[in-house]
């Protein structure tokens, strides 16, 4: 091999090895910002919209994991390019940053309820205190009695061929549970059950304050604990 050729690899060697490690400093020194990323019906990542608990929620996450992030000014995190090119890591960390189970284990403050979950429900139940006008009749809730309560609903719905019965398309399982319980006037324990869609992160929350529609992003379940049966089930309106 000539010399003029040796020359000419090792200068193209010197160059490829220049270009990677200056590409390698700018996806690690660039920061952007964090844009969560969930699976759609046909399991495609998408974008979806953040809201204010749930960045607060990826900051608590992102110390746990040490990530290296940044605040913008729309208090929104920013994270190393090299992390928000990696979709599989974006969509892993929203995906924890939404888990209900997680985040009450790491809160930084009190909410006025608490984490429950069991075969094919996930969700919070909110302390009578917490809940406007049912302050008379309003019920602390366990989550044995949250079980009972599934219980009696995913079997109803079973028998009935399922959610369809209601014209719902979606199955129970994709829908976070919020829970809240009074007693009637007969005295029967009545427990009601508000449910976002879990890809639509920005319908979960921690104080009690539901939608009045959202068609079949938000359901709403009433179920007589006392005669165990389903009192009415249906979504919430047009979206």
């Amino acid at each position: 091999m000539s010399i003029k050729r040796k020359v000419a690899l090792i200068s193209a060697g010197v160059i490829i090895c220049l270009a990677a490690a200056i590409g390698w400093w700018y996806v690690s020194d660039t920061y952007v910002e964090f844009l969560p990323l969930i699976p759609n019906d046909k399991n495609e990542l998408v974008e979806v919209e953040g809201y204010a608990d749930f960045y607060k929620n990826l900051e608590i996450l992102m110390k746990e994991e040490g990530i290296d992030y940044r605040i913008n000014i729309l208090d929104h995190p920013e994270v190393p390019l090299k992390i928000a090119l990696n979709k599989n890591r974006v969509a892993g960390l929203t995906k924890k940053a939404c888990d209900i189970v997680w985040v009450y284990q790491h809160r930084e403050r009190d909410y006025p309820s608490f984490p429950c979950a069991g075969e094919g429900y996930e969700g919070v139940v909110f302390y009578k205190d917490s809940l406007r006008n049912r302050n008379d009749s309003a019920i602390d809730l366990t989550c044995n009695d949250i079980k009972a309560t599934e219980q009696i609903f995913q079997s109803a719905v079973k028998k009935a061929g399922g959610p369809a019965h209601w014209n719902i398309k979606l199955p129970l399982a994709v829908y976070y549970r919020q829970y809240y319980g009074y007693v009637n006037k007969a005295g029967e324990k009545i427990v009601e059950i508000e449910m976002p869609l879990m890809g639509d992160i920005s319908s979960l929350w921690y104080q009690f304050d539901p939608p009045s529609d959202g068609g079949d992003i938000f359901l709403h379940a009433v179920i007589n604990l006392t005669r165990k049966e389903i009192v009415s089930f249906y979504n919430n309106g047009n979206a």
